[in-house]
């Protein structure tokens, strides 16, 4: 049963599915009738300090994965205190019940699969998403039997640390790549690696390494190579195999590359494997028929041989110069004739057995010398061939007038096809100029969607199309966000300006714009509320609605920036580990008790003081702690209090 009736607009149904990371739940739109899946987030993991902070994000980003290979991501929530999404629903079984229930999947299978689950790889790698967590469980098999990967990128929102989360280390371990243990950094050939364990697992009926337990396990990914797959089943075949050890490297940077090419290696596999099998077969068949043809030659001929026609008068019958030796020969040649039609794929040895076996009953005294020769030439072998071929017994030069017109009505045809062809191709060549012309043209007016234009708001130089993006999606839940990011690079090119203004002396500077500086000059000083009293400051000295354009321009940055803070709204082009330790030093500077929050704010000091990412919080952390031991320093730092 489901902890509760709704979440969102979703009525839930059965429990489809339960890991460490929350449970599924089949679920119905309240209105639209819509049969989704709905993940509900475990308590355990969403009580995490920052995973909510990184649940939005992340959860937007994935929404951007548009793949029939990729499970679709729906939408997202949080319904009595608990953080959900929901998910198209796939109708069908997981990879990992296939594997348990058929315990080897056909190796042909196995790169059907991979070439899929690779095809869906490549669209989220173009987009710079990895999976993290690619596993069979991971793997859902829909009625169509077509591969649909979920969870994608899932990992990333639970901190990279799911040997945290109660109930999936092991699970995650059987299929993880060694730079995830080492926690290193982490590449699209890690998704690979992953890859290459899921096709183990099929091929094998378990994962690569197999231990007591999960020190075990560790031991065996980290130093270890996994069992060579042509030693538990001889009749894989060799590039396959080797494919998949490839796969498995210790080190990145021996796998493939990308997974496109591992993709465009499986489908050249697969051609050329079963291009081979199907050469193997026609041999056999072909050798099979040419087994049962002496039976044939025999049994049907020699009854017929040795039998002279009931009529025919016994004067004739010795004067027909002809011998049963001789019937036996000519009646064996046409035997092997009429087989020629039927025959693939014989080689010259049957050839001259056949002959040597047709031949077995001539005598030099009962063959006409001239017979021979026509039935020489009947049974013909051609090298670049692989079936028997007819010749000519006579060879004539004679041709009727009306074919020989028809030949050269066909050469004056043929000599005029590559100038018909040429004239072809340059029409072909013109129309297709203009299609891809006119397509360029339809494709450079049609107006961009929500995401290509959200991809190009939050690039380095996207102002343009952050105003676009808020004009034209206002109800997007990604508009604060643009909004944020346009109004802080506003902000950041007018203190730009004022201080450029007041360093080559350009103009004298007024008074609002003095005081404008000192405030957003340095980045800003002291805590949030501490900042959001001097802006509150500002507007009350300066903040007039007679205001010249210029000032105007001001109070519209600072009545902006105060709300952005007073909303607790956190810069979006903050580095997101950066943004996570000044939210951290945020709440530190919150403790009541003084020796604490030193504590805290020294530890933090020391713990980031080597990581140059984390500079201005070491800063910021090095103020507060300023203040706390002289109260008296949040005058300096503050410039107006």
């Amino acid at each position: 049963m489901p902890p509760f009736d709704f979440v969102g607009p979703y009525e839930l149904g059965e429990k489809l599915g339960q890991g460490g990371m929350g449970s599924v739940f089949r679920a119905t739109h309240a209105k639209s009738k819509e049969k989704v899946a709905v993940k509900i987030i475990a308590a355990q993991v969403a009580d995490e300090p920052r995973f909510r902070r990184r649940f939005d994000a992340e959860i937007k980003t994935l929404m951007s994965l548009q793949h029939p290979g990729i499970v679709k991501l729906i939408g997202f929530g949080e319904e009595h205190g608990q953080l959900f999404y929901s998910m198209e629903l796939v109708e069908g079984e997981s990879l990992q019940a296939r594997i348990k229930r058929e315990r080897k999947i056909a190796w042909r299978q196995c790169i059907d699969t991979a070439i899929e689950i690779c095809t869906a790889l490549k669209h989220a790698h173009d987009v710079g998403v990895i999976h993290r967590d690619l596993k069979p469980a991971n793997l859902l098999i829909n009625s169509d039997q077509n591969v649909k990967l979920v969870d994608f990128g899932i990992a990333k929102i639970f901190g990279d640390g799911q040997q945290t989360v109660v109930g999936s280390m092991l699970g995650t371990l059987d299929y993880m790549a060694p730079e995830q243990v080492d926690s290193s950094s982490i590449t699209v050939r890690t998704d690979l690696y992953a890859v290459g364990s899921v096709m183990y697992a099929m091929l094998t009926g378990r994962p690569p390494f197999r231990g007591k337990n999960a020190t075990q396990v560790l031991d065996m990914l980290k130093n270890q190579p996994p069992a060579r797959l042509d030693l538990i089943d001889p009749d894989l075949p060799e590039p396959l195999i080797e494919l998949v050890h490839e796969l498995l490297e210790k080190e990145a940077s021996k796998r493939p590359p990308t997974a496109l090419s591992v993709a465009k290696r499986l489908k050249a596999m697969r051609a050329g494997l079963e291009k081979l099998e199907s050469m193997r077969s026609d041999q056999t068949n072909a050798l099979e028929e040419l087994n049962q043809m002496p039976t044939s030659v025999g049994a049907s001929h020699e009854t017929e041989a040795t039998m002279p026609p009931q009529n025919m008068p016994d004067s004739q019958q010795a004067t027909s110069g002809t011998s049963p030796d001789t019937d036996i020969t000519k009646n064996s040649l046409d035997s092997v004739t009429r087989f020629s039609g039927d025959s693939t794929l014989l080689g010259q040895s049957e050839i001259k057995e056949s002959r040597t076996r047709v031949e077995a009953g001539k005598t030099s005294e009962s063959i006409d010398p001239s017979r021979t020769q026509v039935a020489q030439t009947v049974v013909t072998a051609s090298s670049s061939q692989d079936s028997f071929e007819l010749a000519p017994e006579l060879e004539t030069h004679f041709q009727e007038a009306e074919v020989a017109r028809q030949s050269a009505q066909l050469q004056k045809e043929e000599a005029e096809t590559p100038r018909q062809f040429g004239q072809r191709m340059t029409i072909l060549a013109m129309s297709s100029v203009l299609i891809l012309g006119a397509g360029l043209f339809f494709y450079a007016s049609k107006p961009p969607t929500a995401d290509e234009l959200y991809q190009q708001a939050i690039g380095e130089n996207g102002s343009s199309a952050q105003r676009a993006f808020i004009k034209n999606f206002p109800e997007d839940l990604r508009r604060i966000e643009v909004e944020d990011r346009l109004m802080l690079g506003n902000l950041d090119a007018a203190v730009k300006r004022i201080g450029t203004q007041e360093r080559i002396g350009v103009k004298e500077l007024a008074a609002a714009e003095i005081s404008f500086l000192n405030i957003f000059g340095s980045g800003g000083n002291g805590s949030n509320e501490q900042q959001a009293m001097r802006l509150q400051d500002w507007l009350s000295a300066f903040g007039r609605t007679n205001s010249d354009q210029e000032q105007q321009v001001l109070i519209e940055l600072v009545r902006y920036e105060l709300e952005r803070l007073n909303s607790g709204r956190i810069d979006p082009r903050v580095d997101p580990q950066l943004r996570d330790l000044l939210a951290d030093i945020e709440g530190v500077c919150k403790i009541n008790d003084l020796e604490e929050r030193r504590e805290r704010l020294q530890a933090i000091i020391n713990l980031f003081q080597d990581q140059a990412w984390a500079g201005p919080a070491i800063e910021a952390a090095a103020k507060h702690l300023k203040e706390i031991e002289d109260p008296n320093q949040a005058v300096d730092l503050g410039g107006q209090r």
